[in-house]
């Protein structure tokens, strides 16, 4: 793990901590999203607009968030009240969506093979046991090599096309991935050390919940809170660290290391 992580990290965790108020009212369209998504959809059977609306509803609240943060972050632009365009919340959204079919396409793509395969199993009648034994590990094994390689290639992209979309920079992919040169590592160290002390406190969270005996009595009220008071903040971080990341690979051309 090198030193810029670190560094970044330590200094965006400082910055969040001293402009937490202005953090705060940018965080506010993702706060009404999460608001609004537990108060039309929560404890319901959705269909599949339900569905679609809330996961739009969450998005939109993500996606204003993020560029507000960009913003502050690489241009201290410091008002939360900036007008976000609705070219760049298009765009925005439509790479978030990009980076998710290709992140959670392998997966999805693992999942139709073994039911398919399971399938045709049935119709012929034969001994299904070693697939049931051997599947799942190919499966994962497929998945987790999959995934590894779209990552290395489609993560560092998105680390900088949604930073130059958010300022309203001129947008090439061949560039961007250049860019990224000498940061790759740090930004996939970013994810893994605020992701696993996320799910650190999380499982602490819950685990103190659970102890006291209320999570099902007033489970919708630990929910939010969890949303507002935990994933809000470390989803902020995360962003403001990748706009730090952005701003850094702009601002010098020797990589870092």
């Amino acid at each position: 793990m090198n030193f810029l992580t670190i560094n970044i990290i330590f200094n965006q965790v400082r910055n969040l901590i001293s402009n937490w108020k202005l953090y705060f009212f940018i965080s506010i369209p993702l706060i009404i999203s999460i608001f609004l998504d537990y108060f039309f959809f929560y404890n319901t059977e959705k269909n599949f607009s339900d569905s679609a609306f809330s996961f739009l509803l969450v998005m939109f609240g993500y996606v204003i968030t993020s560029i507000k943060i960009n913003r502050f972050v690489i241009l201290e632009e410091r008002s939360p009240f900036y007008k976000v365009s609705i070219s760049s919340i298009i765009k925005c959204f439509l790479l978030v969506l990009l980076l998710i079919l290709i992140l959670a396409g392998p997966f999805y793509l693992i999942k139709i093979i073994m039911e398919e395969t399971r399938k045709l199993w049935d119709a012929t009648k034969l001994d299904p046991t070693w697939f049931l034994l051997i599947a799942p590990v190919v499966g994962l094994i497929i998945v987790v090599i999959i995934t590894f390689f779209t990552t290395i290639f489609a993560y560092p992209i998105f680390a900088i096309l949604f930073p130059k979309i958010a300022i309203g920079e001129k947008i090439i992919i061949k560039e961007a991935f250049k860019q990224s040169k000498g940061f790759r590592l740090s930004m996939y160290f970013q994810i893994i050390l605020l992701f696993a002390a996320w799910l650190l406190v999380e499982t602490i969270y819950f685990f103190l919940i659970d102890m006291s005996n209320l999570l099902n009595q007033y489970e919708i009220y630990f929910f939010l809170l969890n949303d507002v008071f935990f994933d809000v903040p470390f989803f902020v971080l995360i962003m403001s660290c990748l706009s730090k990341t952005y701003h850094m690979s702009r601002a010098s051309d020797r990589p870092y290391h």
